[in-house]
């Protein structure tokens, strides 16, 4: 989007939107973590629920509004 002179490939972003997929199935399947938490990785996905609701108290508490980072981690 941000690079110009490129044309849309759609055939492309779904070949790397699913090699991005099996990446994560693969590495999770390791037990490996990666930095862009809640990005690519399914973080919220990987936590039990008291984990889960753990980590929505702690937002809410210090982010009542929810202006950090919407979004972010699944939240």
């Amino acid at each position: 989007k941000n690079i110009e002179g490129f044309s849309e490939n759609l055939a492309a972003r779904d070949a790397v939107t699913n090699l991005r997929a099996q990446l994560v199935k693969v590495m999770a399947a390791q037990g490996a973590v990666h930095l862009q938490i809640g990005k690519t990785y399914p973080y919220k996905d990987s936590l039990s629920d008291e984990k889960l609701g753990l980590l929505k108290a702690i937002k809410s508490h210090l982010d009542p509004h929810g202006l950090i980072n919407p979004g972010a981690l699944g939240l």
